[in-house]
């Protein structure tokens, strides 16, 4: 998050552009590029649990591995009503914060399309290095 009083000095894009031609002369056109906007409600413990009811939900359907203990994640499907239920909000009700709104625009003018949530619920956008614009 940047602070207030240098917003809209082009500072953000200028580090995307170099970012962006850094990646392309980096990485393969098919090689993946993102980035996280802060969510509006990832000041919440909703991350932490989210995680656990995930987790829970792959060690019901697929077990754990009897050699190292671990859970075996194969990121099996729960519908988003459990989902909801388990953050207490919808999803709808996800965004940007309000200092990271540069970040998503940016995201979007540089050709990323939103993929979907980090754990702490934050935003994500991706796309390959040949699409970054």
């Amino acid at each position: 998050m940047g602070k207030s009083n240098k917003r809209g000095e082009g500072i953000g894009r200028n580090l995307f552009e170099y970012t962006a031609d850094e990646f392309r002369r980096l990485l393969q056109a098919n090689d993946l590029a993102f980035t996280l906007s802060l969510g509006n409600k990832s000041h919440l413990h909703a991350g932490r649990d989210l995680k656990t009811l995930l987790l829970g939900h792959e060690r019901q359907v697929n077990g754990v591995d009897e050699q190292t203990g671990k859970i075996r994640v194969m990121s099996t499907p729960l519908a988003l009503s459990i989902v909801e239920n388990q953050l207490g909000f919808p999803t709808s009700e996800i965004s940007s914060s309000q200092g990271s709104i540069a970040t998503e625009v940016l995201a979007k003018k540089f050709g990323m399309t939103f993929r979907g949530y980090s754990r702490n619920l934050s935003l994500l956008f991706a796309t390959t290095i040949g699409n970054l614009s």
